[in-house]
């Protein structure tokens, strides 16, 4: 009809106003392939006869053909067919490069270079204007001559500040006085409490594993171990502490303690020749606690040599020069030469004392005849004389052991709960405002 061939003829001008290209796909095409490459066109054919207004399909809808299927998309990510009249502009104008800052952009960069005329100069007026440090001059040390006509500094009373590390001695007229680190978080504390908060410091390193096999090693058939002996000496020194300091009058303690975990601390330093460490762990286990003379006693309850079923007791006599070493264990053994080095130790902690040669030095070994005792129980023998010789009473006094092992139990357990739950530090001392709220 004349209306089909008018509608045909205005359809194939509108497609020749285009320029001349290819507006096909073939079939042939190979995704990623050189051809077919950015059609401008609106109409994508298909098939054979068949238009399709490419300005209708959904982009991101696959364009199918009837002998292949495939999806086609533009570089740009645009589907194959689809037009885009901003696209022509856009792949015909080139991308701008970018530009440095400059006046015509707006922004200006600028750049400085900084040099000292005369640089001895400047150094020298810097230093002019820091002030110099005065160094105190304190006439404990230095001559009276030499600080005639100046002011004299005044001692201060205390010494050691919280930012200060490690232990540090105080010169107080001719004698040295150990200086707790930690002694402002422990003044006011009475001895027995500081010896106890000693005793959780210790908890607080040891694991739990040590702390069960301590407790394990005090049932019977077992031979007690240096965590449940080191956990009873320290408690049992507390207790005598603390009679002694709350009597009426209070009495004066002389007995130093040596836990067996000290001890062999200080056995390994005295054989490899290391003094000084080991007068600073004697050190250790007197002045913290406030006690500022010399003790008259050290009591140390330590393992024979290496051997973890042999146990002894040194007790050092500081006045007399004398050392004596009780052991109730019923096999030969060698002798143990350590404990005559701990005199090189004790005259550096306490160098006014009088004390004996070293030529005259002797080690006097007293051997306790027991036939009835287990081997099992050397080292709960030996615990029982150390503590008797703390409480004053002869060496060789007879002690239940069965009992002495339920009472080692007791004290193990007991710490193994505190540090399960926490409990591993002594209680605030309570103000007076707290003590008003708690009576109202």
């Amino acid at each position: 009809s004349k209306l089909d061939s008018a509608s045909l003829n205005s359809r194939r001008r509108r497609i020749e106003s285009y320029p001349e290209e290819d507006h096909e796909i073939d079939d042939d095409y190979i995704p990623g392939d050189d051809v077919n490459q950015s059609p401008r066109s609106r109409y994508t054919t298909v098939d054979e006869g068949q238009e399709i207004d490419a300005r209708h399909l959904d982009q991101s809808a696959p364009v199918t053909g009837t002998t292949s299927g495939f999806r086609a998309t533009s570089p740009s990510g645009r589907h194959r067919g689809a037009y885009d009249p901003a696209e022509e502009e856009y792949e015909d104008e080139e991308e701008e490069p970018h530009t440095p800052p400059s006046e015509h952009n707006g922004i200006e960069e600028q750049t400085f270079r900084l040099k000292v005329k005369d640089p001895e100069e400047y150094e020298q007026s810097i230093r002019a204007s820091m002030p110099i440090p005065d160094i105190p001059e304190d006439s404990r040390f230095i001559d009276d001559s030499r600080v005639a006509g100046r002011r004299a500094v005044q001692p201060t009373s205390q010494e050691i500040t919280p930012s200060s590390a490690g232990p540090a001695f105080v010169r107080r007229g001719d004698d040295q006085l150990w200086k707790n680190p930690n002694s402002w978080d422990t003044q006011g504390l009475p001895s027995w409490q500081l010896v106890h908060q000693r005793l959780l410091n210790w908890t607080i390193v040891w694991s739990m594993s040590e702390l069960e096999r301590g407790l394990e090693s005090t049932a019977t058939g077992h031979q007690v171990d240096e965590a449940a002996l080191t956990i009873w000496t320290t408690q049992c020194y507390k207790r005598y502490v603390r009679v002694r300091t709350s009597d009426h009058p209070p009495q004066k303690v002389d007995r130093l303690f040596v836990p067996p975990n000290v001890a062999d601390a200080i056995n390994s330093a005295v054989y490899n020749g290391r003094h000084a460490d080991a007068c600073s762990l004697l050190k250790d286990l007197w002045a913290p606690f406030g006690f500022d003379e010399m003790p008259r006693l050290i009591l140390v309850l330590a393992r024979h040599r290496r051997d973890n079923n042999h146990w002894v007791v040194h007790r050092f006599s500081i006045p007399e020069g004398t050392l004596c070493t009780y052991d109730t264990y019923p096999e030969k053994a060698l002798a143990d030469g350590r404990p005559l080095g701990w005199w090189f130790a004790i005259r550096s902690a306490w160098p006014h004392a009088m004390y004996p040669n070293a030529d005259h030095l002797v080690q006097k070994l007293i051997r306790i005849h027991r036939p009835l005792q287990l081997l099992i129980d050397n080292s709960i023998a030996a615990a029982a004389i150390w503590r008797n010789l703390l409480m004053g009473s002869k060496a060789e006094r007879g002690v239940d052991l069965v009992r002495m092992r339920d009472l080692i139990h007791t004290e193990v357990r007991a710490i193994k709960m505190r540090k399960e739950q926490g409990k591993l530090a002594l209680p605030a001392p309570r103000s007076g405002w707290d003590h008003r709220i708690t009576d109202h």
